[in-house]
């Protein structure tokens, strides 16, 4: 059974859609045993969501003021 995610274009810009999606590629790389570069992967990409629904749950910061630009 194939799991794939709908396409993130197409996202809501809801921060619950994203975790869920972590969730799910979290689960993914627990099913991981061979290969530790293809987990790793997994858990970055969980981070990843992770940091984006952080983000939308506080609102977008506005790039002039973003200290990291």
């Amino acid at each position: 059974m194939n799991q794939r995610s709908r396409d993130p274009r197409k996202a809501p810009r809801n921060p619950s859609w994203y975790r869920q999606e972590a969730e799910r590629v979290r689960q993914r790389a627990a099913t991981i045993t061979a290969d530790d570069q293809l987990r790793d992967s997994y858990l970055c990409l969980a981070r990843e969501y992770e940091r984006l629904a952080a983000i939308l749950e506080r609102g977008s910061p506005d790039h002039n003021t973003d200290p990291r630009r």
